[in-house]
């Protein structure tokens, strides 16, 4: 009997853990998503600082989202904040316009992955 209890404990505590890696990526990803919203629609030195400050944000956050999520994600995210930062210090207009929009693609991909489809389990 003893062995059943710790199994059925074990078991809370792993799915208490998918839960909250769950609900931490999505919360991550909400704010991450609403912060690349404020940012400007032109690049510019206000547009540079903005885009510093959410790649440092994300390299706090990753830490935590990487222990669940791809590499490939991960880096995905990474060269995508870097592009974007690049762009908007140089005033490159297409250049900042197209990493915004692909960094919206790439953090949607996170919450993609997170929820429970048969697609992400195989």
């Amino acid at each position: 009997m003893k062995q059943v209890i710790v199994v059925l404990v074990l078991f809370g505590l792993m799915i208490g853990g998918i839960v909250w890696n769950a609900l931490y990526i999505n919360k991550e990803v909400t704010r991450i998503s609403s912060r690349l919203g404020e940012l400007p629609d032109r690049p510019g030195e206000n547009a540079a600082e903005m885009a510093r400050a959410i790649a440092l944000d994300w390299e706090k956050s990753s830490r935590i989202i990487g222990l669940s999520v791809g590499v490939a994600v991960m880096d995905r995210v990474g060269e995508g904040l870097a592009q974007l930062t690049a762009a908007a210090q140089c005033g490159d207009y297409y250049g900042y316009r197209e990493a915004l929009a692909l960094l919206f693609d790439i953090v949607g991909d996170l919450s993609r992955l997170e929820r429970f489809e048969i697609g992400n389990l195989i």
